[in-house]
């Protein structure tokens, strides 16, 4: 299969990242929860970014190198 020189082949892992507890957090204090999801992926994207990864909600992700992502 020929590949066009300018063509950049990504890699996409699906990753699923639990709140133990969500739902009663979420019954129990919904904007605390809430925050609580924008602090953890606060935390999550410069890990993304460091390792070459690019996603909109940092749930699908993709890198250009396999090495990058198992290193992330």
């Amino acid at each position: 299969m020929d590949r066009d020189s300018t063509s950049i082949r990504k890699l996409t892992a699906i990753m699923f990242i639990d709140m133990v507890g969500y739902t009663a957090m979420m019954q129990k204090d919904e904007r605390r929860t809430q925050n609580l999801v924008k602090r953890q992926r606060e935390l999550i994207k410069p890990l993304v970014v460091k390792h070459g990864g690019e996603g909109p909600c940092y749930v699908l992700l993709t890198f250009v190198d396999l090495d990058d992502l198992v290193c992330y």
